[in-house]
Formats: structure tokens, sequence, C-alpha cells
């Protein structure tokens, strides 16, 4: 586990692009410091070596929580210290000088300068007073009483707001590229020949909907994840959401929907590769598999774990639930069974492929399995192209159509879902 990693390591710079920010920030911190306490004159080599120590870490630290996220936190320093209490952490601070536990001395001196600088985030409590730091914080109502925070909970927050920086700035590298993605959904969509304004304010709405979602819970992470997309839906179901939502012309939802597709696409490419991969299985394989119905889901069941495998980890598919679908379709397009294609070699059966409707990407948002036989469209190789990048309006129709038909079966596997939830999915907002 703690191994050495040297500058020049894929996985190393790969860290680095990810938190560029905070590394140069650290090491500022880090130098200024050094010359506190008078031991150069000019800029030392040493804080450049805490900041490379603390991307080590956090290489370290994700191998044993996949979910962790360096930012200038009490949660993110807490998780970096317990690797000191790994068996091989003594011996590989030795190896390196005592280099990677100064590196998380200075980090806890980073961390608490920084949570001195701007007032904290407000707990949200029904029982409770706000926890704001009230003569700093310019939103808040002197009024205000318990058994009405409800109202302060989705109070308006500007961008020059200090609560606000905070939350951007700790967040800078997912709004950056939130904004980028709504942007190319915006274009995509054929509504901006150039930027659009609406991308830059789902990213700001982001921010906020992070601010109020740390008000509910003071450990929630802003990260492209379905666990903290849920805690942001979450939201939804506070009474005063939708009064907000309208007073803000309905950006709040826009931002959530728009936030539930890019977390699926981040999840898109492995799926899209294993999928292509059981479809390849199926035309090569020279035995179609003896499918007894018995062996098929028929009611809710739990999701697997995720397994590892030649694209990453991911979660398994069932080849028999994939051939369910077929047999139950003959074999035939769903989309028109005039969308011939060939007969296989093996199988001497017309060539069509796998699809689940909703996506396997999306299968973390889900409690119960979406690997079912009645959730895998059967479609003709143009079609399954299509589904997944052809224009917005076009991958519309086809969702709604395919959907159309299974609506109704969803509830029988504990599946819970909209049109409008499919379809952000796909990237399809409106």
């Amino acid at each position: 586990m703690f191994e050495k990693i040297d500058a020049k390591n894929p996985l190393y710079i790969a860290t680095y692009e990810k938190y560029k920010k905070i590394f140069e920030e650290f090491q500022n911190f880090a130098e200024k410091l050094t010359e506190q306490a008078g031991r150069a004159t000019k800029k030392s080599g040493k804080a450049n070596s805490y900041a490379r120590y603390l991307i080590r870490l956090a290489i370290f630290v994700h191998r044993q929580n996949p979910n962790f996220i360096l930012q200038a936190t009490a949660e993110a320093l807490a998780e970096i210290e317990k690797l000191q209490d790994s068996p091989n952490f003594i011996k590989y601070n030795k190896q390196e000088k005592h280099f990677p536990s100064a590196t998380i001395r200075c980090f806890h001196a980073f961390v608490t300068e920084r949570e001195k600088m701007l007032p904290p985030v407000m707990p949200y409590s029904n029982d409770v007073e706000p926890l704001f730091v009230h003569e700093n914080d310019p939103t808040y109502n002197a009024q205000q009483t318990k058994g009405n925070h409800e109202n302060m909970l989705f109070e308006k927050i500007d961008s020059k707001h200090p609560l606000y920086i905070q939350t951007y700035e700790q967040n800078k590298a997912i709004y950056d590229d939130f904004e980028k993605f709504a942007d190319s959904l915006t274009e995509q969509a054929g509504r901006a020949t150039k930027k659009s304004g609406k991308a830059s304010s789902y990213a700001r709405y982001l921010m906020r909907l992070t601010i109020f979602s740390q008000r509910q819970n003071p450990n929630f992470i802003l990260a492209p994840t379905f666990e903290a997309l849920k805690q942001i839906e979450q939201l939804r179901e506070l009474p005063q959401f939708k009064d907000y939502n309208k007073q803000e012309k309905s950006f709040p939802s826009g931002a959530i929907r728009c936030f539930r597709a890019f977390v699926t696409e981040k999840a898109m490419a492995v799926e899209d590769l294993i999928d292509t991969e059981l479809n390849v299985t199926y035309l090569t394989s020279k035995e179609l598999p003896n499918i007894k119905e018995e062996q098929l889901i028929k009611a809710p069941t739990k999701r697997h774990e995720k397994e590892p495998s030649n694209y990453g980890q991911a979660y398994r598919r069932s080849q028999n639930e994939s051939f369910a679908a077929k047999e139950r379709s003959n074999y035939t397009c769903e989309m028109s069974d005039a969308h011939f294609t060939f007969l296989t070699e093996h199988h001497k059966k017309p060539y069509v492929e796998a699809h689940h409707l909703i996506p396997m990407a999306a299968q973390d948002y889900f409690e119960y399995t979406i690997d079912f036989a009645h959730n895998i469209a059967v479609l003709c190789p143009t079609c399954h192209r299509k589904i997944h990048y052809a224009q917005a309006h076009e991958k519309k129709d086809m969702i709604q159509h395919l959907f159309a038909s299974r609506k109704a079966g969803y509830p029988q596997y504990g599946i819970e879902i909209t049109e409008e939830l499919l379809l952000s999915f796909y990237k399809i907002l409106d």
C-alpha cells in the first residue's frame, strides 16, 4: 500500500491534475510556515516536498476509501490521519525521511487555518438555533425563530457571500467540470451557438444546493457520485423547496437534473465497454444457454457489489437475463421488426444487441438490481448506437417508445422510475 510513487507515475500525475488547486494552496501555505519559522530567506524545496507527499497520501487514502476527496476540511484530514494507524506506515515514514508524517502535521495546520477564515456551514435543525456566525452573515434574519428554520434553509445566497465563496473554493474542480458538462448539453440540444449563461447558472446553483445539503448533513461532500446526488435530491422533499424553486425560476430543480446526468455520464464509460463485451460474447459463443424461467429475476433483488473487470470496478451482468430478453423479442429489434441484420454463424439467429434501458451506469441510484430481462431492450446495432449517440430528440423518441411498454412492470422489481428520471440518465433534461 505504501510503495514509492514517483512524480512521473501516471497515477500521481492524474491525482495531481485532479487536486492541482489545493496542491498549490497547500504549497504556498507550507512555504509561508517555513519563512515564519526563519528557516528560509527564499523559496524552500521543503514546501514543494510536502505538497508532493500530500498527493501521495491522497492516493493511499483513496485505495482504502474510493469516495475520498482531498479538500481542506476536517473530514479529509481525519481520513489522511488514519493512515498513521496502518501497520506499515512507520516503516514507510522512516524510508521517506519522515516527510509523510510532517506533511500530515502541516496539512492539519492548513485545514485549521482555512476553517478559521470563513463562517462555518450551518447545521440545519428544527430543534436548535442556527449556528451561523451571525455578525458575518448578511443573510441571517435575527427574527428567525424555532420551528421556522425551513424558511432559512433555502434563503437567497449571493455569489459574493462568504459562505458561497468558501463552498466554491472547496469545490472548484467539480464546479468547472460540471459547468463544461452543462454547457455541452445546451449546445447538443441546439439551444446555443455560443456559450450560454444557463450552464454557469446551474453550476452556481449546485454550490447553493451543496450549502443547503451541508446544513442538513454537516458530513456531506460534493462529489460526482450517486450517493452525493441522492443527498441533494432529498432537498426536494422538504416543505419549502417548492416555493424556493419557484422563486428561483426552477433553476434549483434544473441544476439537480443536470447533476444527475453529469453523475451518470461519469459512470457510463466503463459500463458501456462491459455492455459491448457482453454483446460480443453472444456473437462468438457457439451455443446458446439453456435458460429456465425460474432462474430469472422476478422480484426485487439486492444489487451485487461492484467487481473488478478489464475496465475497472463495475457491476456484473447476467448473460441469462440478456439472452432471455432476446428470446422474448424473438431476436428482432424492438424499434421495428423490419430492422433485419444478419444470421449469426453459430446460432443461425438474427444478430441483435442487449441494451439496459435504465443504464447500468445508474445502478448506484437504485437499491435493487436493474440487471433483469424486463429492463433489457433488444435492438439492432444501428438502433443501439442511435440510443447512445444520436441527437437528443431522436434518443428521446426511442426511450419514450421503449419505456412505454415497460413502465408498468418496473414496480414488480422494486424499481420506482419516471420518464423524466429515465431521460435524465441519457442527458435529456427537457
